[in-house]
């Protein structure tokens, strides 16, 4: 089986999540190549980017472009404003750009994971996204889908799903988010301001709106939260339990020091 990984978002410690993706490689069966889309504010050193197959740069601006996009077709409201777009979808609209520039690209594999610069999975959980994959090709596999306040939300950080499905889903980006625009405003139409906008809604309703169905597979991730030169302990680390726990001990402590200055 052939496997693209398509990073995309804020290039953040890309020092430490990036041993994570290469010890899975080194431990794979699977033939997988790296992708990734990197913010024109972002830059990642040589020594990651020359292990990429390929690097597309996506400009800040979009954002905004996609936002003015909305204006022009009467989508916007107080629910999806100009802050709105730009800092909670910037991880959709990411996302959205690098398939969308990579579609050529990324027709070729038969299994496309989405990831992020400051994910950490062991090879096992993504060996368990893999072999759910083989038996179930056509549903996204997702480690999560839950339901709030009627809406459905599904986690951004990692999930997967054949490119005919994930490339329908996410692309062009400018249909593709005139798509989601016409679909929130149907929304804050019959929700008014109880209605709660974000990234997690929008990836889920762009799924749902192609007719994919989500399976929900217990695969274990954690967000690095401190520098490498730091906390070599992420690194080393082969234990998803111990790695969740350094992720909670991080949040508890940031927190922390917010509740202390506010």
């Amino acid at each position: 089986m052939k496997i693209a990984v398509v990073i995309s978002g804020l290039a953040r410690f890309p020092e430490q999540g990036f041993p994570f993706l290469e010890r899975i490689i080194e431990e794979s069966d699977y033939e997988i190549d790296v992708y990734a889309g990197l913010w024109d504010i972002d830059s990642i050193p040589e020594s990651i980017s020359s292990k990429l197959k390929k690097v597309v740069v996506i400009p800040c601006g979009i954002r905004d472009a996609l936002y003015f996009l909305l204006e022009d077709n009467f989508l916007t409201n107080k629910q999806l404003s100009l802050d709105c777009v730009k800092n909670q979808h910037a991880g959709l609209i990411s996302h959205m750009a690098t398939c969308t520039a990579l579609k050529d690209d990324l027709l070729n594999y038969d299994l496309i994971i989405k990831w992020r610069w400051d994910v950490a999975i062991q090879p096992g959980d993504f060996n368990l996204i893999c072999k759910e994959h083989l038996a179930y090709p056509d549903w996204i596999i997702s480690d999560n889908l839950c339901i709030n306040e009627g809406t459905s939300l599904m986690n951004e950080v990692v999930f997967s799903a054949r490119p005919n499905i994930m490339l329908a889903a996410f692309t062009p980006l400018e249909d593709k988010f005139l798509q989601l625009g016409r679909l929130l405003q149907a929304d804050a139409i019959t929700a008014g301001v109880r209605l709660k906008l974000g990234g997690l809604n929008s990836f889920t309703k762009l799924i749902s709106s192609s007719f994919a169905s989500v399976r929900v597979v217990p695969f274990k991730w954690a967000l690095l939260r401190e520098n490498i030169l730091d906390n070599l302990e992420y690194v080393q680390c082969r234990n998803n339990t111990m790695l969740l726990k350094l992720q909670q001990a991080h949040d508890k402590e940031r927190d922390k020091k917010i509740n202390s200055s506010i």
